[in-house]
């Protein structure tokens, strides 16, 4: 079984409703032209959302399982290393959109958005982030365009 064929069965198999909607989405992402692949890592369970499949893609979102809790989460790690300028700009404008904030990091690959809590900073749901899966892909959309004309 392929790694992706794992992260939707999982996803399925703890929470049938959340992989409805996360499958409608992916549709919806595919027919835009964004690809889900396999991250570099073999051992996790998780999907990456990129422009492309081939490397320096840009990561637009990656879903997988927290591994201390085990719960779906997404974050945005590497965007900001690899899309520059662009790429930060995603990230405070999804921030924005998700009602969160870009955590700070001294190396730019870790900048993710997530929510701050009283015991510390959050990933974000998937739920979260498919709530708002409109605006998102339109986000998406916009920085694909200014990172193509940079």
């Amino acid at each position: 079984m392929t790694r992706d064929l794992l992260f939707m069965k999982t996803l399925a198999a703890e929470n049938p409703s959340l992989a409805m909607c996360f499958h409608t989405f992916y549709d919806t992402a595919e027919a835009r032209g964004l690809v889900l692949t396999l991250p570099a890592r073999p051992e996790t369970c998780s999907i990456m959302l990129k422009s492309r499949p081939e490397e320096g893609g840009l990561n637009f979102g990656w879903f997988g399982y927290h591994p201390m809790t085990g719960l779906p989460i997404f974050r945005t790690y590497g965007i900001a290393k690899y899309g520059g300028q662009v790429g930060e700009e995603y990230l405070y404008r999804l921030a924005a959109l998700l009602q969160a904030e870009v955590y700070p990091t001294k190396n730019p690959f870790y900048m993710t958005v997530k929510r701050k809590a009283d015991t510390g900073w959050v990933f974000l749901s998937i739920e979260e982030v498919l709530r708002v899966q409109d605006q998102w892909l339109a986000l998406i959309e916009a920085t694909r365009a200014r990172f193509a004309a940079a």
